[in-house]
């Protein structure tokens, strides 16, 4: 957030991840994920980014932004 400033989006949900450690044993986490979508304007594309418990786990593009109107 400090580089991009404020998202105009934000959606959150929680995720369950279920690992298979050994023949008996699974380990269940949950964790906080979390799209922040960014319009830059008409000439930019937009920026989904995707955290995973407070960290960046990816970066993606959606169509070109548009002008917001005040």
């Amino acid at each position: 957030m400090a580089k991009c400033g404020e998202s105009l989006w934000k959606d959150t949900r929680e995720e369950t991840i279920r690992e298979q450690l050994d023949k008996d044993t699974i380990r269940v986490i949950h964790i906080t994920v979390e799209d922040w979508t960014y319009n830059f304007g008409p000439n930019k594309l937009i920026r989904i980014i995707t955290f995973r418990n407070g960290k960046v786990a990816n970066i993606r593009t959606g169509g070109y932004g548009y002008e917001e109107k005040q």
